[in-house]
């Protein structure tokens, strides 16, 4: 689908499946990752979608793993949908926001 095909408002849990979509899609396993691990990182976004920071918070206990988890998001680089959510929703929710990246859970 091409972005202006995409309807002019986007809900936050669109934009969440998005953004996790993108994630998941730049994730390369290490060999270490193991059933149930989990980091926490933050995630600096800019209002335009772009990507800036993501630092671990809470490790996994597993270097490459978490590494694995920054690289991922980082690769994103810029999620344009920001655009289409309100300055409030992206204050509140998007500038600094913290996520558990646990892949391999359940």
């Amino acid at each position: 689908a091409k972005a202006q095909d995409a309807p002019k408002a986007v809900a936050q849990e669109n934009l969440d499946e998005i953004l996790t979509r993108r994630i998941m899609s730049n994730w390369q396993k290490p060999e270490s990752a193991k059933k149930g691990m989990s980091v926490d990182i933050v995630i600096k976004m800019a209002r335009d979608g772009t990507v800036n920071e993501a630092t671990v918070v809470k490790s996994s206990g597993d270097k490459a793993f978490d590494t694995s988890a920054t690289d991922a998001i980082l690769g994103v680089k810029s999620l344009p949908e920001m655009s289409q959510v309100s300055d409030k929703i992206y204050e509140e929710l998007y500038k600094e926001r913290r996520v558990s990246f646990a892949p391999l859970a359940g």
